[in-house]
């Protein structure tokens, strides 16, 4: 399983980051080496030379060192620096000595959310079952025994400012821990919750929000883009502290929640039990 810690994930990080942002070849050799711990100890120029061999596409020219260093800086300035800029990191008006400030941004602000993101696909994983649950239009009973004979009785698409009911269909009794992925990329725990307090559910179909005892009738669709939805049904209460606090108010999750969930069903696996998971898209527009 991944772990949290920079050091180990580092590669893979940086690796990734560059496919994101259409790093290529000497491009993402640049970024890649520069943004390495294990260079930090090297100036720009001598990172150059160390990598000259492969900045290098004319071996005719006669100054090699001042030609590698040119690349090298030119990658940093003209490709690298302005698209750390454009995703969001603050130079402050730095014209030397932008590296130092990228290094923090990245390791700080960038790394936290790519890591979020890496343990939610690793969540996804563990899917056991779809089409067990998803959205349907609130208000519209009528029409839900019609919808439930056909292939699959939720929604792919969602309507802007529509209210809408999440179903759940549970083979048997259990815990249930509900997690949402918004199109903007927060995450946040919707059941339990405020919406949701009461977390140890009976078998069959269970509808969301838990109206009463939640104040709330319905969800309201707020956001434009694809939403995910996962879900974990343990028979036992899962032994994670922060469940109780999403409880009171829905918690919005960090890669440190996310972590704790993923190492509670690994250990999960070794026992007599193994929790199911579910997941769900649906896309407002």
């Amino acid at each position: 399983m991944l772990s949290t810690q920079y050091q180990d994930n580092e590669k893979q990080f940086l690796e990734e980051i560059t496919q994101e942002w259409g790093f290529k070849d000497r491009c993402k050799l640049v970024f890649i080496e520069r943004f390495l711990r294990s260079n930090d100890d090297l100036e720009n120029n001598a990172l150059a030379d160390v990598l000259k061999e492969n900045l290098s596409l004319d071996k005719s020219i006669e100054s090699q060192e001042e030609y590698v260093k040119r690349i090298f800086t030119d990658y940093l300035s003209k490709k690298i620096f302005p698209k750390m800029k454009l995703e969001g990191c603050d130079f402050n008006g730095a014209h030397k000595d932008k590296c130092p400030i990228a290094k923090q941004w990245l390791e700080e602000i960038v790394y936290p959310q790519w890591l979020k993101q890496t343990l939610w696909n690793q969540l996804k994983t563990k899917i056991t079952a779809k089409n067990k649950m998803g959205a349907v239009r609130a208000g519209n009973v009528g029409n839900l025994g019609m919808r439930h004979k056909t292939p699959s009785p939720y929604l792919n698409e969602v309507s802007k400012g529509s209210d809408i009911l999440f179903k759940v269909d549970l083979d048997q009794p259990g815990h249930l821990i509900l997690l949402e992925r918004e199109p903007s990329g927060g995450m946040c725990c919707i059941c339990p919750s405020e919406y949701a307090p009461e977390f140890q559910v009976k078998g069959g179909e269970i509808t969301l929000p838990q109206y009463p005892p939640s104040p709330y009738p319905a969800f309201t669709a707020t956001e434009e883009g694809q939403e995910q939805i996962l879900a974990v049904i343990t028979p036992d209460k899962p032994s994670l502290n922060w469940l109780a606090e999403s409880q009171k108010e829905a918690l919005e999750l960090d890669h440190e929640h996310l972590f704790e969930l993923l190492t509670y069903l690994e250990k999960c696996s070794t026992r007599t039990f193994t929790p199911a998971s579910l997941s769900h898209e649906a896309t407002t527009v």
